[in-house]
């Protein structure tokens, strides 16, 4: 079960970027702590090449690329 756990929780993770994107959009929030928390998506976005889907899927949140 551990093993399922693990793996769904990375994917819940780097899948919550977008509607994090979204609210820092919308609302006055610090983003801050947004970005120290998001830095491994940041690392993944301009270093493999998950660039071009990660910025898909935030524009698709969002209207503008911006992981």
């Amino acid at each position: 079960m551990a093993a399922l756990g693990i793996p769904a929780l990375l994917l819940v993770y780097v899948l919550s970027i977008g509607p994090a994107a979204l609210l820092f959009k919308h609302c006055n929030v610090d983003t801050s702590y947004a970005a120290r928390f998001y830095t491994p998506i940041f690392w993944m976005h301009d270093h493999t090449p998950l660039k071009r889907p990660l910025e898909l899927y935030v524009e698709g949140w969002t209207g503008h690329p911006h992981p």
